[in-house]
């Protein structure tokens, strides 16, 4: 998937996808100038990419929004080449009481009202999930209500 510019300098191919076509069109948009850039109607649970297709992938705001969180991570550690890199960051249920918490709270009731959030997950159940998937977790950070996490395909 990578080849080199005249300068040396790595070129690099970037595909993303999403299942909602509205946020689809608005990437459409804002990349319509960068021939490097694929955008797929896709569904995280089946997706159209060969085994060990990336290098790295990156889920931004998205697997607490993904249905069958297991089946998706197993279609990401299935498409990850083996020693690549996957970041992910997810939403954590508030552990205390103070204002941020409730507000984070009450968002999270708002998205789950709308259909755009799934669950917000406990701690240490979405460490496990993702390690079941095969994943090798090699720096998390959790602060407030959202756990960054980064992690290598076995």
């Amino acid at each position: 998937m990578r080849w080199r510019t005249l300068t040396g300098k790595p070129k690099v191919v970037i595909t993303g996808f999403d299942y909602a076509e509205p946020m689809l069109d608005g990437a459409r948009r804002r990349f319509a100038k960068y021939p490097n850039v694929s955008l797929l109607h896709a569904d995280v649970g089946a997706l159209p990419m060969p085994d060990q297709y990336f290098d790295t992938i990156n889920v931004a705001n998205a697997i607490h929004c993904f249905p069958d969180v297991g089946l998706a991570l197993s279609e990401l550690h299935r498409v990850l080449k083996p020693g690549g890199t996957i970041v992910m960051n997810v939403l954590i249920y508030p552990k205390g009481n103070g204002m941020l918490d409730r507000i984070a709270r009450r968002i999270n009731t708002w998205g789950q009202a709308k259909g755009i959030l799934v669950t917000p997950y406990a701690l240490e159940d979405i460490r496990q999930k993702i390690t079941t998937a095969g994943f090798i977790i090699t720096w998390d950070h959790y602060h407030g209500n959202v756990l960054n996490i980064q992690c290598t395909r076995t």
